[in-house]
């Protein structure tokens, strides 16, 4: 034993070393982790971290952040990003304010804290307060919920939803301010208006006829798809609800969209939002457009051939803001530059805004990213680190919910920055 102690004794002391020497590697390891952007916690990484927005109910609509050769040009663009505390600190640089509704103004049922008193302050200041909402019902439904919810109506110098556009568009009605869509133009002209509806479950079959169309039997002898919403299948008087039979809805509507893209179908997206702004983020019409996109290419047509016969209109694409706009005189670059839009979601409100060429407001704890935003700050990230990392991840990501591509970069991927960022459309702290 005394021959070995010195030795025993020399492996015990590099025992230690080699122990202390792991723990400090370990150590190191972990503080680098949480410095980088991409760090992991609880098996999640801030570059996934846009895969905490597609908690779809009954949903596979998941996005797959993927980086790429933008990322750089992100991150700068993010210093630019401005952080501010209430809209009245935008009051005095800008003329109208171009809003969303849902995750902006109300959560459906009721108007987010200090919306209404936002609202007043800048109709008193004489703002031009204009509502761009992709619901794919009729300008009256929203003036209606407005009035419910304990806004003025007379607030708002315009109110645009989705679906009023697209119910004039079906009427034929040449008073549009904005551009046509030469597929459908050529059906009406041709009295080929037989339509095929995936609905809302709210008062479809009359939104169609109201507009000057038919309902198909089947889809066979349909010349457009109308997407209100994704709640039913209406063929003739047959109404399949996925409240009441979701597998079976599941399976027809599977087979609809196979059977539409062998015959060349055209579809009309009356709500371009893939998710309802909530918790659950369940399915919109948007997603369904998705869908269809990729059933065309499984026949073997080129994207830009599908995509051109999938019409989505509302936010991101113009018709909403050329219309917009046209209230206010025509998108002149003296009224894109007075103009700010105002919205909770980045793939629609804000790269809406930036097409149009004006500023933009991003809310970012009420609406579509707000449960992204908040479990990373739960994740020991900042508010401001927490919302520039959800930026990022967003332009990293080359589709969301699913899908291959992003709204209103179906040209080619470009960098969405908010110019400023708020925490709720308030008017101030």
């Amino acid at each position: 034993l005394l021959y070995f102690s010195p030795i025993i004794g020399f492996t015990s002391v590099l025992s230690r070393y080699i122990t202390i020497f792991v723990l400090f590697l370990m150590t190191a390891t972990r503080l680098s982790a949480l410095a980088s952007p991409n760090f992991h916690h609880n098996g999640r990484s801030c570059s996934s971290t846009t895969s905490l927005l597609s908690k779809a109910s009954s949903s596979s609509l998941v996005v797959r952040p993927k980086q790429n050769a933008s990322s750089n040009k992100v991150k700068s663009s993010l210093q630019a990003m401005q952080f501010i505390s209430g809209i009245e600190q935008l009051a005095t640089t800008h003329d109208t304010f171009l809003l969303d509704m849902w995750g902006v103004m109300h959560n459906g049922v009721a108007p987010y804290p200090g919306v209404l008193h936002c609202v007043q302050q800048l109709s008193r200041a004489g703002k031009r307060l204009i509502i761009l909402s992709n619901s794919s019902k009729r300008s009256h439904h929203a003036t209606k919920l407005l009035s419910k919810l304990g806004f003025d109506p007379n607030h708002f110098h315009a109110i645009w939803t989705s679906g009023e556009v697209c119910h004039r568009m079906l009427s034929g009605d040449t008073t549009l301010s904005c551009e046509t869509w030469p597929i459908l133009t050529q059906l009406i002209s041709s009295s080929q208006t037989k339509s095929f509806i995936l609905g809302s479950g709210d008062d479809d079959i009359s939104y169609v006829t109201s507009a000057g169309w038919t309902v198909a039997k089947d889809i066979s002898e349909a010349n457009m798809i109308i997407a209100r919403g994704t709640f039913t299948i209406v063929s003739g008087n047959a109404v399949i609800s996925k409240d009441n039979s979701p597998e079976l809805y599941q399976e027809k509507l599977h087979h609809i969209l196979n059977e539409a893209a062998k015959l060349r179908i055209p579809m009309l997206i009356c709500n371009s939002d893939k998710v309802r702004p909530d918790k659950s983020l369940s399915p919109m019409p948007g997603a369904i457009g998705d869908a269809y996109v990729e059933a065309l290419q499984q026949t073997h047509m080129p994207l830009a051939d599908a995509q051109w016969l999938v019409k989505r209109i509302g936010k991101p694409y113009q018709e909403m803001y050329q219309l917009a706009l046209s209230s206010i005189g025509g998108c002149s670059e003296m009224a894109r530059l007075g103009s700010v839009m105002v919205g909770d979601a980045l793939e629609t409100d804000i790269t809406g805004g930036l097409t149009l060429a004006c500023n933009t407001v991003w809310v970012v704890r009420d609406g579509v990213h707000s449960s992204a935003v908040s479990e990373l700050e739960e994740e020991f990230l900042t508010y401001h680190k927490a919302a520039e990392c959800v930026v990022q991840n967003f332009n990293d990501s080359k589709g969301l919910y699913g899908s291959t591509s992003k709204m209103g970069q179906e040209d080619g991927s470009r960098s969405i920055v908010p110019t400023f960022v708020v925490p709720n459309f308030r008017w101030g702290v």
